[in-house]
């Protein structure tokens, strides 16, 4: 499995999500990367699932992230 080397910023916002149980995927050039085609741009894509339980669990991630 490729290993991705995120930004501080991005890797402390992934870790909030997955402790807060947010239903996410990466996409974008970070998703293409790791498939072995190296094209970054300076942002982290992601799609978060649309449910309203998720978006409890977005919005608590975000206040942990902006928090910090």
């Amino acid at each position: 499995m490729p290993t991705i080397q995120f930004p501080t910023e991005f890797s402390e916002l992934l870790t909030l999500l997955g402790a807060h149980e947010v239903r996410y995927l990466i996409v974008g050039g970070y998703a293409v990367a790791y498939h072995g085609y190296p094209r970054t741009t300076g942002d982290l894509d992601v799609w978060i699932q649309r449910t309203d339980d998720n978006a409890v669990r977005v919005v608590e991630a975000l206040r942990a992230f902006w928090a910090r």
